[in-house]
């Protein structure tokens, strides 16, 4: 994308939902695009079939509450963590959170995920190893 600034938005690991919960309240299409940096299986699901589900199956309706519950409390600390934490401090608990992560993702695109530059991100690195 030409001239379009790259936004990460997350990194989903094994055994994680991912979905756009704007278009899971509104049903319009994301203008996000979901891009996997290795092999991975994954499952998908009509909403309009899961939608259809809710009426009928009290399971489905808890599914959908615990996926809704848990993307929005995903977002909520996303949103606190920028608001009140330094990129430093968001990195370390990146690390602690994801230990793995550094050899699976490139460092430009954790600075993406961070907001900084990825030289900011060397100048952090650099200061916690020595």
């Amino acid at each position: 994308m030409p001239g379009k600034k790259e936004w990460i938005y997350d990194f989903f690991f094994p055994n994680r939902v991912i979905g756009a919960y704007s278009t899971l309240l509104t049903g319009r299409p994301s203008r996000i695009a979901i891009t996997a940096i290795e092999d991975c299986e994954v499952e998908t699901y009509l909403w309009a079939e899961f939608k259809d589900q809710y009426k009928t199956s009290l399971g489905v309706n808890q599914l959908g509450r615990f996926i809704s519950e848990q993307i929005f409390l995903l977002r909520s600390k996303r949103e606190i963590d920028f608001l009140s934490k330094s990129a430093e401090q968001r990195y370390l608990e990146l690390m602690q959170s994801q230990p793995d992560l550094i050899l699976k993702i490139p460092v430009h695109r954790i600075a993406r995920y961070l907001g900084i530059h990825p030289e900011s991100l060397s100048r952090i690195r650099k200061k916690m190893s020595s």
